[in-house]
Formats: structure tokens, C-alpha cells, sequence
């Protein structure tokens, strides 16, 4: 049962890193007419975004595997 869970929870966390970086490049993609570099002010809220998700999921890693996995998580994140 360990080994079905575990399968089930890649495939989980591999659809939410494609959701994820399909929505990075297809919704926040900028105009087709700008193409210059991002402000500092939408940089920063951009990366602040990732930060935040990486975060949330930090706390699902917890809650599902642990404390101690969740403070590897955290570890290994920072």
C-alpha cells in the first residue's frame, strides 16, 4: 500500500509542477510587444509568489510525511 501512495503522490506533485509552470509561462507571460526585462517591483512580487507556494507546500510536506519531513523540506529549501 506504502508503494501505491508513494506513486499516487508523484504523480500529484508532478501535475502541480507542470500546472505550475504552465501558468508562470502561459498567463504571466508578458505582451508579445514588450520585451524588455521585468520591473524590479513584478520581479520581486513574481519571486515573492514562488517563495510563498514553495511555503505552502512545505506545510503539505509536513502535514503529510511529518515533522521531520517537513524540516528537511525547509532545510533543503533554504
Amino acid at each position: 500500500m506504502a508503494g501505491i501512495t508513494n506513486f499516487w503522490g508523484w504523480i500529484v506533485f508532478a501535475i502541480l509542477v507542470l500546472g505550475a509552470v504552465a501558468f508562470d509561462v502561459g498567463l504571466l507571460r508578458r505582451s508579445r510587444d514588450d520585451t524588455g526585462p521585468l520591473s524590479l517591483r513584478t520581479a520581486g512580487f513574481r519571486s515573492a509568489g514562488w517563495i510563498g507556494l514553495a511555503l505552502i507546500f512545505g506545510l503539505g510536506v509536513t502535514a503529510v510525511s511529518g515533522a521531520d519531513a517537513g524540516l528537511t523540506y525547509t532545510t533543503a529549501y533554504f
